[in-house]
Order: structure tokens, then sequence, then C-alpha cells
């Protein structure tokens, strides 16, 4: 057994880097479906966070605010409804290739592991060949995650509707974030896991859960070894680029923002802002399309290794070592 980070890490910027359509794939991923690891946790601190306001207005006015909410959506203008028609089902159709593209980019990094090719189009195809799997994953990753926060969130929310806010509400908040920590992590490290086993070996939804559970319990100390070296280092990552992103929009910027603020001409002001600000928002989109792509790959690789070989977390290698000495 060998430790596996290195070169995982190396094979997975090198197919990210080499693969460039498979970023198109990435940034629906990673806007819409699944997200990072580091952002589930912040989601469920934000969620917690407002646990207080949100069940301080239950306990102020019970669930009256459901009827108003319903009785103000039926005085809305019949053109409203046509609009809130075709907004759901732009997002009907944008959850939809995102599972799609999910699919595609698991299915374009296991082709490029392979030193094979697949186009945009076979990656949409392959997306859509696996679309029912994929849906099922990400729709139980998705339950599972809420059904952890409820789980842990239910305790101090019933406390603050009978005690409203002290000491002990903030003591259960705090350790319903501590249960969540790793409940959360266990999940998505589940769904990366099954999700690998559907679309790199093709396996059953049963078989692709059970084989993702297997491998958690065998090697679950260097999956969390990868979740914080990734976390790390693409959030590392992600930070030098959006700061060289803003350099360089301002050394480009700059001048002429400057110009047009000593000419005194509102407009030509107005268009410089609001270029600048639509590039710096394609450089995000761009980074984080890269990123959820380099993510994803190392967690094919890293499944493909477990199921070859049995890495060897960095930690145990640490203290092997210790003990020889």
């Amino acid at each position: 057994m060998s430790s596996v980070y290195r070169p995982l890490l190396r094979r997975a910027w090198s197919i990210t880097w080499q693969e460039k359509h498979l970023w198109v794939f990435g940034l629906f991923t990673a806007v819409i479906v699944s997200g990072g690891e580091l952002n589930m946790l912040v989601r469920n601190l934000n969620r917690l966070q407002s646990l207080g306001t949100w069940a301080d207005t239950v306990r102020a006015e019970g669930f009256s605010f459901v009827p108003r909410s319903l009785a103000a959506l039926a005085g809305w203008p019949a053109g409203w409804y046509a609009a809130l028609a075709a907004l759901i089902a732009l997002v009907l159709f944008l959850l939809w290739f995102a599972v799609v593209a999910e699919g595609a980019l698991v299915g374009g990094i296991e082709r490029a592991r392979r030193r094979a090719d697949m186009s945009l189009a076979e990656g949409i195809a392959h997306g859509k060949k696996l679309w029912g799997k994929v849906a099922v994953i990400t729709a139980g990753f998705h339950l599972g995650a809420h059904l952890a926060w409820a789980l842990f969130a239910l305790p101090p929310f019933l406390l603050f509707l009978a005690f409203g806010s002290s000491l002990w509400f903030t003591a259960f908040l705090i350790v319903a974030f501590l249960c969540l920590i790793p409940a959360g992590l266990a999940i998505a490290l589940l769904f990366r896991l099954s999700l690998a086993a559907v679309v790199v070996e093709q396996q059953t939804l049963r078989a692709a859960w059970g084989c993702a559970w297997e491998l958690f319990r065998a090697h679950w100390l260097v999956l969390l070894e990868t979740v914080i070296l990734l976390t790390a280092g693409t959030t590392l990552a992600a930070i030098v680029a959006l700061a060289a992103a803003a350099v360089g929009l301002a050394l480009i910027f700059g001048p002429l923002l400057l110009l047009s603020f000593v000419t005194g001409a509102p407009a030509v002001l107005s268009i410089v802002v609001g270029l600048a600000l639509v590039l710096f928002l394609f450089a995000l989109l761009w980074v984080g399309a890269v990123l959820a792509t380099f993510q994803q790959a190392v967690w094919v690789l890293l499944f493909v290794r477990m199921r070859e070989s049995p890495p060897l977390a960095k930690l145990v290698r640490f203290f092997a070592l210790r003990a020889r000495r």
C-alpha cells in the first residue's frame, strides 16, 4: 500500500486542463446540482443561524403567514402567472440538464482516465442515458442532507418555541452544528462514491449504494483527508484566481474609469463599471467550473484507486514511520 494523494491530484489536474470541454458540465454541476462539501457545511450553518428568527416568527404568529402568502399569490395579475410558469419551466429544464451534466462529467473524466476522448455531444448522450440513476442519487443526496439538518435542528427549534432565546437554545444550536459536520460530510461522500459507482462501473442503484457504503467504511480516513486537501486547495486556488482577475480588471478598466470620472461622462462611467462587473462574473463562473471539474476528477480517480488497490491514509503512514524509528 502507498500514499495516493500526490499522483492522484496531478492526474486530476491533467485531466481537468486537457479536457477543457468538460468545464461546461462542471459549471452546471457546481451551480445547480451538488456543490462541494464545504458548501454543505456553510449552508447548514446559515440555516441554523436563521433558525431563531424563523422560530420567533412561528412562536409569535403561528403559521398564519401561510394563508397570507397564498392570498397574496391569488391576487397576482394573469400575466404574472404566465411569467411564473415560464420561470418554473426554465428552472426544470436547468435541473434536468444539470443532472445530465453530472453524468456527462463523470463519464468524460472516466474516458479521459482511460486515455479516450468524449465530445460534448457524446457527453450529453451519455448523461441522458444515465439520467434516471443520477437523478435518484442526486435527489437522495439532497433529501438526506435536508433530513439530517431537520433532525439536528428540531431540538433547538422546539426549545426556542417553548422558552424563547436562552443559553440552552444557544448550546443546543452549537451541538446541532457540530453534529451536522460529520453527518453532512458522510452524506456528501456517499453521494460522490455512489455516483462514481453508477457511472464508472454501470452498477445498479442498490449495488452502488452498497459499494459506496463499503468503501466509506473501509477508507473513511482517506476520504476525510481528501476532503481536507480539496477544501484547502480549491479555496486557496479560488481566492488567488479571483484576486488575479480583480487585479487584471482593475488594471484594464481603472484608467478608463478614472478618465470617465474626470471628464464627467456618467454614461461612459456606467458602461465601464457594468462591463467590469460582467467580466468579473464570467471569471467567477470560469473558476467555479474548473474547480468543480477538478474536484469531480479527484473523486472519480480516488474511487477507481480504492476499487483496484487499497490506498493508505497519510496519517497512518506518518504514525507507521514514527513507530519504526
